[in-house]
C-alpha cells in the first residue's frame, strides 16, 4: 500500500473511531442512570441561542411595525379591564388578542357584566386566550381546556397560549399552530390572531423556531393609548401581561414574558420565516464531511510543526499540548460559524451540539490511535504501522 492510501486509510480510521466514541458515550448517558444529568442537560442544548444573540449583539434593534403589545399588568378589575378592551376597540385596530384568561365569575358582578357586555360588543377580529390541559401520551391529544367564563355563551375566536417548554422550564425556542384537542383541532393563539390579520397565512409543518431576530415590540400602559393611536389603528395590538413574574420565561435571548413570546411567535407566522431543524441525515452529512475536513487540517499542521523544529515556540506549543487545543478551537470556531450562516440565511438548525462533540472526539481518537500505534509498532514489523503518521 503506498504512503499516500496508507495515510489516507489511518484519517478515515480516526473519523470511525470519533464515532464510535459517540455511540458510546451516547449509550451510557441514556443507559447509566447517574449519567442521566449530562443527558437532560445535552437534549436541552441548543447553538441557536447563541445564533440570536449573535445577532442582536451590538446593534440596535428594531421595532415591529405590526405588532404593539398593551400591558394591563396593574389592571386587576374586570370593569377597568372591560373599559381598555374597548378603547383598544375603538381604535379601530386590524386584530386584537387578549393573552388573558377570566377564570370563573367573581364577586364583582358589575365588572363581570360589563366584561360580559364589552366582549360581546367587539368587534369579530378578537381572538380571546385559552389553555390546553390533561394531555394524553397514548392519543397524542389534549383532553380539556381552561376558557374564560364567558366564551360559552358568546361565540368568539379562541386560541390557546401553551408554550412548547412541556411545563420542564426550558428555554422556549419553538411554537405550534395546532394541537388536537379531543376530536376537534385547535390553533393557538399566534396562529389564530395571523389569520385575522392575514387569511393566507400558511400554516407551517412541524415545530418551527420562533425568530427571536433583532427587533423589538413597543409596550404600551393603558395611560398611553392615545399617544400611540398610530400604533394600534390598522395594526395588531396583544393585551397581557409584560411585567408579571408568574408568566416570565427563559428565552434565548434572556428571560421574557410570556406576551412577547406570544408576539414574537405571531411576528414569524406573519413573515413566513420558519426555522426548521435540519434533517438529520443533513446535519449527520454535514458532520462526516466537517470530521474529515478537520482531521487531515489537524495533520497538515502537526506536519508542519515537526518539520520546523528548531522554532523554539513551535516545539513548545506541539509538546505542551497547546498546539493541540489551539487547533481544536479554530476547527470548532469555523464550524460553529458554518452552522450559524445556515440558520441565518437557509433558515435551517444544523444540530450544532452533534457537529462540535465530534469534532472533539476526533482529537481524542487521534490520541487514542496515536497510542494504538506507539503500543504495536514495538511488537511487529508490520509496514502499516512502521510507516504510521501517527508514529
Amino acid at each position: 500500500m503506498s504512503k499516500k492510501h496508507s495515510a489516507a486509510l489511518e484519517h478515515a480510521i480516526v473519523v470511525a473511531l470519533a464515532f464510535i466514541l459517540m455511540g458510546i458515550v451516547a449509550v451510557l448517558t441514556v443507559n447509566v442512570s447517574f449519567l442521566n444529568p449530562i443527558s437532560r442537560a445535552y437534549s436541552n442544548l441548543s447553538f441557536s441561542d447563541m445564533y440570536f444573540q449573535i445577532m442582536r449583539h451590538n446593534v440596535e434593534p428594531d421595532t415591529s411595525d405590526i405588532v404593539t403589545i398593551v400591558d394591563m399588568t396593574e389592571l386587576y378589575r374586570r370593569g377597568d379591564l372591560a373599559e381598555l378592551l374597548t378603547n383598544i376597540d375603538d381604535m379601530k385596530p386590524a386584530a386584537i388578542g387578549v393573552d388573558i384568561m377570566f377564570g370563573g365569575v367573581k364577586d364583582d358582578s358589575l365588572g363581570n357584566d360589563l366584561l360580559k357586555e364589552t366582549v360581546g360588543n367587539m368587534q369579530s377580529n378578537t381572538v380571546f386566550a385559552n389553555k390546553l390541559t390533561d394531555y394524553d401520551l397514548e392519543t397524542g391529544r389534549f383532553t380539556h381546556s381552561v376558557r374564560s367564563f364567558f366564551l360559552d355563551s358568546i361565540p368568539v375566536r379562541e386560541g390557546y397560549v401553551n408554550l412548547t417548554d412541556n411545563m420542564k422550564r426550558s428555554t422556549i425556542r419553538n411554537y405550534t399552530t395546532t394541537q388536537q384537542l379531543n376530536d376537534t383541532q385547535a390553533e393557538s393563539f399566534p396562529y389564530a390572531i395571523a389569520k385575522v390579520f392575514d387569511s393566507s397565512v400558511s400554516d407551517p409543518s412541524g415545530n418551527p423556531y420562533i425568530d427571536y431576530g433583532n427587533y423589538v415590540f413597543r409596550i404600551v400602559s393603558p395611560d398611553e393609548l392615545d399617544e400611540h393611536e398610530d400604533d394600534i389603528a390598522g395594526h395588531i395590538v396583544i393585551v397581557g401581561a409584560a411585567h408579571e413574574n408568574k408568566d416570565t420565561h427563559r428565552a434565548p435571548t434572556g428571560k421574557m414574558s410570556g406576551v412577547e413570546i406570544q408576539a414574537y411567535s405571531l411576528e414569524t407566522i406573519l413573515q413566513r420565516k420558519d426555522i426548521h431543524d435540519a434533517p438529520a441525515w443533513l446535519s449527520w452529512t454535514v458532520a462526516v464531511i466537517l470530521c474529515i475536513l478537520f482531521e487531515l487540517f489537524f495533520q497538515a499542521v502537526i506536519n508542519y510543526v515537526t518539520s520546523h523544529k528548531k522554532n523554539m515556540l513551535l516545539t513548545f506549543l506541539h509538546k505542551s499540548s497547546l498546539l493541540t487545543t489551539i487547533i481544536l478551537a479554530v476547527g470548532l470556531t469555523i464550524a460553529n460559524g458554518i452552522g450559524y450562516l445556515v440558520f441565518k440565511h437557509c433558515h435551517l438548525y444544523l444540530d450544532a451540539t452533534l457537529i462540535l462533540s465530534l469534532l472533539a472526539l476526533v482529537v481524542i481518537a487521534r490520541f487514542y490511535y496515536a497510542g494504538f500505534i506507539a503500543a504495536f509498532s514495538t511488537k511487529t514489523k508490520n509496514s502499516f504501522i512502521q510507516n504510521s503518521i501517527f508514529k
